[in-house]
């Protein structure tokens, strides 16, 4: 090697020397499948009857039978199970196969594994399919619980599950499915094995009569369809490893015919409890209760005692003694008649009032017509003229003697009131729109949901007045929006709101045990603040229940949730349904940027619109606030009233809900949303100055775009402080200075304090746990981030918020914990997920943006300039993919079904148009080389990847959250080990051409040499350091192999030995390389040196050394 070659082998005690880092070989794992040129013929479908069939214990005793599984479990879910015992390879691969029959995500992921699979692999799936059909029924296999668990689970997370009946009922529809559809296709594939057509009959059969005594349409269609279809595809997977010759239609009509019961059982609790109904929370049980009752004779009684308070008041209105006409025209500034009649037909119209008339009508659940054009007095007039003449007479009893009036004839007064007078109209119309909500907060799901959404989408508008169109912000709003228009996105969310939420439940139950607690010990020794601290403890434990009731029946509480959002003041409505989640939503209407609205602009916000409905990003963020903000409200209510939310409509004393309750409901909302603005108040120390800085950067004109996700930053740094040990400093000092003015109980009592102090003792306790699993987790080389299923796929949650920084800590704890030291790689780690920059290059890939950035910091040299319009064109390229993202997920679907899926390697591309060609079309590449029967960019290779091109193991999982793990190899497995992450490993040079040859080639052999590092007794003893170091020597030492064999022209070809030339040149230091291309006048760009050029340039710098060393600057 010559003296600047950059290779550097790390020396340690323990590193083995050249020769025995030269001769590993490449090592494949042994199966048992047969040889690839006859594995097709392997395997025989079995057709034993059940009787002859096997338990679970009798093939786990059965080394043939469980070598055949562990080999394909080698294959499918990586190295690590070639050491896991067999009871643990046989459950989680019986888990694997239920969800293969049971969940179109894991048929999809299965069919795509076959499809990419070789022969060998084929053949080893082949062998592990033929036991798993010698498998008895589950009732009677020995599995029992464990096999309705993994049904249930696959169920409940199905696609069908949930498109098919909505997420309203899915914990009823799961259940259902679970006891039908399930378990019926284990029995109908049983039947057809071992019964033949007639016993195939007869499910049919059953199934039809199910299906006419409970047809219900979206569930049952959704489930047939889903059922027909993952048979098809089972039955697809099947042929192509040889289990199964022919298509058997009748199997997938058995298969079909599953969805049909799972949907009628699924229908069960609706026939049963009328629709949309499922579990009664508070409000639905206020509205039956109201419905039971007589609404006129429930409201005759308080029509007496309200007109016996207010008589003397009415005189006013006696007939006559109110001119309309003159009062409209006068004015209340200048007619003091008019001032008159408000004061007293509030009585008939004041919401606020619970003795008024309308509020007596409205609250007794009479049925109103609402409509535009109904004049509201009229239904009010029609409520009186029910009242029975008896109990008529004792009202006008009442009225008559003091104003000259019959009740209907004073309404009639009033009628012409509202028909003239601006007044009493604005009066009336603000009772016809309270009354329309309390009939919406009543009612039991009567509205659809696109109803709900189109009432609770439209956000407020605003008073901002912005006089210079800021197009640029506008952009960006848009391009943001776009990013986050994606299934995949929406999933996130939802779990991460999921995440959140079940946190602060925990923080609640906790807070309110312990203040139960102590009011328990107060109460016995008499202390004062005792029954408040109980009152406190019921309140909190009652709002998770009410939580429950509404997670059960979405779809009434949105409706509620809508309703009551409606009467909160104006401000609350503006933060509630402008933040989206993750504060994406925030200022996006044109006119908050002063743009306007032509043709260009309703174009963009018509895409931008309909892209969120498809992603349901609207969806999800309408469903997650409310569930938030209904038990936060349910929770201040019963704090402040001591009963429930319900309770409170029920009683018609909604107006005592005030503005101080309104906004801590909010407050909550917008935290679990990670949407909560941090710069206005509520600054915990920590981001007292960070969290301004942040969103400036944010917001500012092109920044935004390198860093858009601000708020999410400032709201998952918030949520990590509150629920972990770091909240103690604060908190302590809170309780400090609480107990010394208000004492123990004032201490106990005060809510936010304690509130504070459970979320940071249920933190703290996740984190605890997370340090004991991740000790666990890297034994068996799992990245922190890694999670193993129980049907031994691994996931990845790394951009999981907030559960990921979790994890990160118990990474780093545990090693903190033994004294060890924290990786450089792990301390990047952290840096990244403090925000955003793992969101930037989620968003941007290779991140041509931020390259950008750091070219316009350069100095100024004719190299640089050359630069300036390609590295600009990737940039701008980069942005317009944003906008291109809500096409992604039916790319990825082309790409799969056309096994075009493989990742590309854009930095191969040749600067300027080719490059930012690749950029734009990020999102969109698949469509576009299936339309034009072309390839976009060359397949990407990994140093981690030894079996070649990168493909997403389950590419439609990952639309809707779920981020697969390819099978982990020895390289995977050491390098969780040591804490590397795979992107490291990878060779990564200012020489795309050299990086992507050193990649491909190194992979096998890294492989090879990780197996035999992992084998060795004195790696496995070694400290962490020491392993890192002897995996860094192990990198650089692999590299250097394939490098001999490049110039020994054993692999590779010339070009490929020029661009490793052109990498070992880059390399040297820049004052160097400037000098050498002044002195021959060179300007070639780098990755287009001659071999040459190189030489030449290489023979001057070895010059200038030996002339003045490395003085040169």
């Amino acid at each position: 090697m010559d003296d600047w070659e950059d290779a550097t082998i790390i020396e340690t005690g323990t590193q083995e020397d050249d020769d025995d880092w030269s001769s590993a070989q490449v090592v494949e794992p042994t199966n048992v499948a047969a040889s690839s040129d006859d594995w097709s013929d392997a395997i025989v479908v079995d057709d034993q009857p059940d009787e002859e069939k096997l338990t679970t214990d009798q093939i786990v005793s059965n080394p043939a039978k469980m070598s055949q599984i562990r080999a394909y479990m080698i294959d499918r879910k990586g190295v690590e199970w070639n050491k896991k015992t067999d009871q643990e390879t046989w459950d989680a691969y019986t888990t694997h196969m239920r969800e293969v029959n049971t969940n179109e995500l894991r048929t999809l992921g299965e069919a795509k594994y076959i499809q990419s699979a070789d022969d060998k692999k084929k053949a080893n799936a082949a062998s592990a399919y033929s036991v798993y059909e010698e498998l008895k029924p589950f009732w009677s296999s020995g599995e029992g619980l464990e096999a309705v668990k993994d049904y249930g689970v696959a169920i409940l997370t199905s696609p069908s599950t949930w498109i098919g009946f909505g997420i309203g009922s899915v914990a009823s529809k799961g259940a259902a499915k679970l006891g039908a559809r399930a378990l019926i296709m284990s029995a109908a594939r049983d039947a057809m094995r071992t019964g033949g057509k007639d016993a195939a009959k007869k499910v049919l059969a059953s199934a039809a009569v199910k299906d006419s005594m409970l047809r219900i349409g979206a569930a049952t269609g959704t489930d047939v369809v889903a059922g027909i279809s993952q048979d098809y595809m089972y039955q697809d997977i099947m042929q192509d490893v040889g289990l199964q010759k022919d298509y058997n239609y009748l199997q997938t009509a058995i298969m079909g015919a599953t969805g049909v019961i799972g949907g009628g059982v699924a229908a069960i609790p609706l026939l049963r409890k009328g629709a949309g109904v499922g579990f009664n929370n508070d409000i639905l049980r206020t509205s039956i209760k109201t419905r039971q009752t007589n609404s006129v004779s429930n409201a005759v009684p308080r029509i007496k005692q309200s007109i016996s308070k207010l008589k003397d008041q009415l005189v006013k209105l006696k007939s006559g003694s109110i001119n309309w006409q003159e009062a409209v025209e006068a004015g209340s500034k200048s007619n003091p008649t008019i001032n008159d009649v408000s004061d007293n037909v509030s009585w008939f119209f004041n919401p606020e009032d619970p003795d008024s008339l309308f509020r007596i009508v409205v609250d007794s659940g009479a049925k109103l017509d609402l409509s535009e054009g109904v004049r509201f007095t009229d239904q009010i007039m029609g409520f009186v003229n029910k009242i029975p003449s008896k109990e008529y007479d004792e009202i006008n009893s009442i009225i008559e003697p003091v104003t000259g009036l019959k009740l209907g004839q004073m309404l009639e007064q009033v009628a012409l009131g509202e028909s003239r007078s601006g007044t009493m109209l604005n009066s009336a119309s603000r009772a016809k729109q309270y009354a329309r909500d309390f009939a919406h907060i009543s009612a039991v799901n009567n509205a659809t949901n696109s109803m709900i959404i189109k009432a609770s989408e439209t956000p407020p508008v605003s008073d901002a007045n912005v006089k210079n169109p800021e197009y640029v912000r506008y952009m960006a709003s848009l391009w943001r929006r776009a990013l986050v228009s994606h299934p995949a996105t929406t999933a996130v969310n939802v779990q991460g709101w999921g995440i959140a939420s079940t946190a602060r439940s925990l923080a609640e139950v906790l807070h309110g045990g312990m203040v139960g607690t102590a009011g328990v010990v107060g109460n016995i020794v008499g202390a004062k603040w005792a029954p408040k601290a109980l009152q406190q403890s019921k309140a909190l434990m009652a709002s998770q229940v009410y939580k429950l009731n509404n997670l059960l029946d979405p779809f009434a509480s949105r409706e509620a949730f809508n309703s009551l959002i409606r009467l909160a003041p104006k401000k609350v409505q503006d933060r509630t349904f402008r933040e989206a989640f993750g504060g994406i939503g925030q200022e996006t209407t044109p006119e908050m940027f002063g743009v306007g609205s032509n043709k260009a602009v309703r174009a963009a916000e018509s895409y931008s619109d309909v892209a969120a409905k498809l992603s349901m990003i609207k969806l999800q963020d309408v469903y997650t606030k409310t569930f938030s903000g209904m038990t936060e409200l349910d929770k201040q209510v019963r704090l402040k009233f001591n009963k429930g939310l319900g309770d409170l409509i029920s009683d018609g004393e909604y107006y005592k809900i005030d503005e101080d309750m309104w906004n801590k409901t909010v407050d909550t909302l917008l935290q679990d949303s990670f949407s909560f603005d941090y710069t206005k108040g509520h600054r915990p120390f920590y981001l007292d100055q960070l969290a301004d800085q942040v969103e400036k950067f944010s917001n500012t004109p092109y920044l935004g775009f390198i860093a858009p996700f601000g708020r999410f930053m400032n709201n998952n740094l918030a949520f990590t402080m509150q629920y972990s040990p770091l909240a103690a400093v604060p908190l302590g000092a809170r309780m400090v200075k609480t107990l010394r003015k208000e004492g123990v109980g004032g201490a106990i009592t005060n809510t936010e304090l304690m509130e504070g102090t459970a979320k940071a003792m249920v933190g703290s306790m996740a984190l605890g746990y997370m340090v004991d699993y991740s000790r666990e987790a890297q034994k068996d080389g799992y990245q922190w981030f890694e999670v193993e299923e129980s049907s031994g796929s691994v996931t990845s949650e790394q951009n999981l918020a907030p559960i990921a920084m979790f994890r990160l800590l118990g990474r780093i704890g545990d090693h903190w914990l033994k004294g060890e030291s924290i990786s450089p790689d792990l301390q990047t780690e952290f840096v990244n997920q403090l925000g955003i920059w793992q969101w930037t290059k989620e968003a941007s890939g290779d991140n041509p943006l931020t390259n950008f950035a750091a070219y316009l910091q350069r100095e100024d040299n004719p190299e640089y300039k050359e630069q300036a319009w390609e590295l600009a064109a990737s940039a701008f390229a980069s942005i317009g993919s944003g906008f291109t993202r809500p096409f992604d997920p039916l790319n990825q679907m082309v790409g799969m079904a056309t096994d075009s899926d493989a990742a590309v390697d854009r930095r191969l591309a040749d600067p300027g148009v080719q490059a930012a060609y690749q950029e734009i079309t990020r999102y969109t590449d698949n469509i576009f080389e299936a339309l034009l029967s072309t390839t976009i960019g060359e397949p990407k290779s990994a140093a981690t990847r030894p079996e070649g091109d990168i493909k997403n193991p389950n590419a439609i999982a990952g639309l809707v959250g779920r981020k697969e793990v390819p099978a982990k190899n020895y390289t995977d497995k050491l390098m969780g080990m040591v804490d590397k992450p795979a992107y490291l490993v990878d060779q990564r040079s200012g020489i795309p051409e050299a990086d992507a040859f050193m990649n491909k080639q190194v992979g096998p052999l890294l492989n090879a040499l990780s197996k035999k590092t992992l084998d060795d007794p004195n790696f496995q003893k070694a400290t962490p350091a020491i392993k890192r170091a002897r995996v860094d020597a192990m990198i650089g030492q692999a590299r250097k192999i394939v490098r001999g064999w490049l110039n020994t022209g054993e692999v590779g070809t010339n070009e490929d030995r020029v661009a490793d030339m052109r990498r070992t040149f880059i390399v040297q230091p820049q004052a160097y390389r400037d000098e050498a291309r002044k002195a021959f006048n060179i300007t070639t760009p780098d990755r287009d040196l001659s071999e040459d050029e190189i030489l030449l340039m290489k023979d001057y710098i070895g010059l200038i050394k030996g002339l003045y060393g490395d003085s040169i600057n």
